[in-house]
């Protein structure tokens, strides 16, 4: 052997290795390449979950809500969410990453007999208007902490107590359009045509 390590003392010639194989999925359409479905094929597939998805939820999640008018156990632990997600996010970051989430959920669920344009005016409003309600709601409302930066002489503590009569007002509408939802689609039916 010509050429020895002068480390290990062996041939340089046995340690040689092999060239590198190219990757064969360089093409869609080479061998070896992995099976893209076609977009087609995802289209299918979504529709399919999203069909999956709803026939599950009204067959699994019969409402609590009868002819007499209770509530659904869902709607209301969606508005419990974002209460609390309210406390820590900005209104805009916690519809973004909500609504694609609670929105199915919602639509996959009977309410008074609403149809499916009634029922998602009807959530979008509940919805802002919960996501407002947690951004001024104790431990963390940030709209206190803006408001109270803003007087600098009143303590903190005097700023949740003030907001106090408001949440009450709005936890009481909320229950208002809950039990009765053409509430909130009165002027949405009136000029809309």
């Amino acid at each position: 052997c010509e050429a020895t390590s002068s480390r290990t003392g062996q041939c340089e010639a046995s340690r040689v290795r092999a060239p590198a194989k190219k990757k064969a999925w360089a093409r869609p359409d080479s061998p070896g390449a992995p099976a893209l479905p076609s977009p087609a094929a995802v289209l299918q597939a979504e529709s399919t979950t999203q069909s999956a998805l709803s026939f599950k939820l009204r067959m699994s999640s019969s409402p609590i809500k009868d002819a007499n008018g209770w509530l659904s156990a869902a709607v209301v632990v969606i508005l419990i969410i974002y209460i609390l997600l309210g406390c820590v996010l900005d209104s805009l970051a916690m519809i973004l990453l909500t609504i694609p989430i609670f929105y199915p959920v919602v639509m996959g669920l009977e309410f008074h007999g609403m149809t499916a344009t009634d029922k998602s005016i009807w959530f979008g409003i509940l919805a802002l208007m919960v996501v407002e309600i947690g951004l001024v709601h104790p431990p963390v409302g940030m709209n206190v902490y803006i408001i109270n930066r803003l007087a600098k002489d009143v303590p903190l503590t005097e700023t949740f107590k003030g907001v106090m009569p408001f949440l009450a007002s709005d936890f009481i509408r909320i229950i208002i359009l809950l039990i009765f939802p053409s509430i909130s689609l009165v002027l949405v039916r009136t000029f809309g045509g």
